[in-house]
């Protein structure tokens, strides 16, 4: 089941306001040509000319026609069509534009005009998008991506429109809905990064505040952000890690116990709270992603900058084939790390190779699975301390192109 979105008020999906056939091309009722088009098919077309602010004449695969037309267009513009009906009358809808013409880029306002979209800074930024990732914009899914977008803002309009459609990209390629609730979480766990390092210094600000017990093991923590060792500090500071007694999310999950939280002043519950949101955060998509047909891990990998210690984000993915399992991995943000990206690439990879022939890996993949539970199209994520996330599964996303048939 395909997953509804509202359509921007300024859009009808039918092309009935504000013009009665926005995005619909007829041919004539006295047209008798035959056609073998079959519906469901989507057409490449050109404009051959415009007669007037009602009728061009249109190129397809089965010949030209004169059409009636709704629309910005102009000579020579080339679009893709899907064929909505066939009689009595021919009906194409809008369904997607190439960005290059001759290996030349398309400006976006451009791809906007063609594709009959309100150029507002939301459908242009959405569109520059699309531009980045492929060489065809398709209208269902602009729009998509903007009735997800306008949902959020709704939720919170001090979001940035980058930020939001960075998310839906992200929960797309998940195969979840991208609602707010998972807007928050992607928020968190893109921070976690930026974030550690001020967190940390701000609990050892607060060290004469703890139990001895725990001023030790933040003494430890503190001598290993020292040590300038990548592998060590992976293992210490990596979240993935957190079964390990000696890991930093290990303690943080300790000290959010409620018992021992609340006898804390309130500057340290503050820094203890955000440090669990981005643990649970890290939790939550590592549990979606792990669960997926070609399933893959984040993790987080420590190098310095100056003498602040930041983590990068690397995505393992894992592929069975036969009985063994392959592995790729990715180095996101590489242009932000891009001075220690090649030893932090060797360091992890490295790593990698050792724990795999150790096996140590795969139980990590097992403990995701076991915080996962589907029901019907409902995803169900419960963390460590038994809080529960709800997700919604999208089972189609605007209309799987995979299944259409395409005429050129």
């Amino acid at each position: 089941m395909g997953v509804e979105f509202k359509f921007p008020d300024e859009i009808s999906p039918l092309g009935e306001s504000p013009n009665k056939n926005l995005d619909f091309y007829r041919q004539p009722k006295h047209k008798v040509k035959q056609i073998s088009l079959r519906v469901g098919e989507v057409v490449r077309g050109q404009i051959i000319n415009v007669l007037s602010t009602s009728q061009a004449i249109i190129n397809l695969p089965d010949g030209t026609f004169t059409a009636e037309i709704s629309g910005k267009f102009r000579s020579g513009d080339e679009l893709f069509f899907k064929v909505q009906a066939i009689e009595p009358t021919l009906v194409l809808r809008i369904y997607s534009v190439f960005t290059k013409i001759n290996n030349k880029e398309i400006s976006t306002d451009e791809l906007l005009r063609m594709l009959d979209l309100p150029n507002t800074k939301i459908f242009q930024l959405v569109t520059e998008r699309k531009k980045q990732t492929g060489n065809v914009v398709f209208r269902d899914e602009v729009l998509g991506y903007v009735g997800f977008a306008n949902k959020i803002l709704e939720k919170s309009q001090t979001e940035s429109l980058e930020s939001i459609i960075k998310f839906i990209d992200f929960s797309l390629g998940l195969r979840i809905e991208p609602d707010f609730t998972f807007f928050q979480i992607f928020k968190s766990f893109s921070k976690i990064g930026f974030l550690f390092q001020s967190y940390f210094s701000a609990l050892l600000t607060y060290f004469d505040l703890f139990p001895k017990q725990f001023q030790e093991r933040l003494l430890n923590f503190r001598n290993a952000n020292r040590t300038n060792d990548s592998l060590t500090l992976f293992q210490i500071f990596g979240p993935n890690f957190f079964k390990k007694e000696n890991n930093f999310w290990s303690f943080v999950n300790e000290l959010s116990a409620p018992s021992l939280l609340n006898s804390f002043p309130n500057e340290i519950q503050n820094v203890i709270k955000e440090l669990k949101l981005l643990f649970v955060s890290f939790l939550v998509v590592n549990t979606l992603s792990s669960n997926l047909p070609n399933s893959f891990l984040y993790f987080l990998f420590p190098f310095f900058t100056g003498a602040d210690i930041k983590f990068a984000y690397v995505r393992v993915k894992r592929k069975k084939i036969g009985n063994k399992f392959s592995n790729e991995i990715n180095v996101e943000d590489e242009e932000l790390i891009s001075p220690v990206l090649d030893t932090l690439k060797k360091e992890f990879e490295s790593f990698w190779d050792k724990e795999e022939k150790n096996k140590d890996f795969s139980p990590m993949f097992n403990e995701y699975k076991t915080l996962y539970r589907k029901e019907g199209n409902k995803i169900i994520v419960k963390t460590l301390e038994n809080s529960t996330f709800i997700f919604k599964q999208m089972d189609e996303i605007f209309g799987e192109r995979s299944k259409i048939s395409i005429v050129i």
